[in-house]
Formats: C-alpha cells, structure tokens, sequence
C-alpha cells in the first residue's frame, strides 16, 4: 500500500468518525424529544381520564382540586 493510499484512508477514517459524531447527537436529540412526548402523552391520557371520573360521578369542584394539584 502506498503512502498517499493511507492518508487517503485516514482522511476517509476521520470523515466517517465526524459523521458517526454527528448521527449520534442527532439520535441523541431524537432520544429526548421523544421521552418529553411521551411525558406529555401521558399528562393527557391522565388529564382525559380524571374528567371522564368526574362526569360520571357528580362531585363538584373536582376537577378544579385536581388541576390545582398538578
């Protein structure tokens, strides 16, 4: 192997490792911003299903008290 095919290599090397960085960070980004949807899904899974308790029992202020908790 000749010497400009290493160098050839090595910049093909650093190259990859850069674009391997940059994939990671992204993957990483895509990591959270998918456990703050599921987060939010849940708040309003949770939100729906409070207010559905609510409607079927009649207990006045309820809804108030809870979204005061939250």
């Amino acid at each position: 192997m000749s010497s400009p095919d290493i160098v050839s290599i090595l910049e093909n090397s650093k190259e990859f490792d850069r674009v391997r960085k940059e994939q990671e960070d992204i993957l990483s980004e895509i990591n959270k911003l998918h456990k703050k949807l599921q987060a939010n899904l849940r708040l309003v899974w949770d939100l729906r299903w409070l207010s559905r308790i609510q409607a079927s029992v009649s207990w006045p202020g309820f809804a108030s008290e809870v979204e005061g908790e939250l």
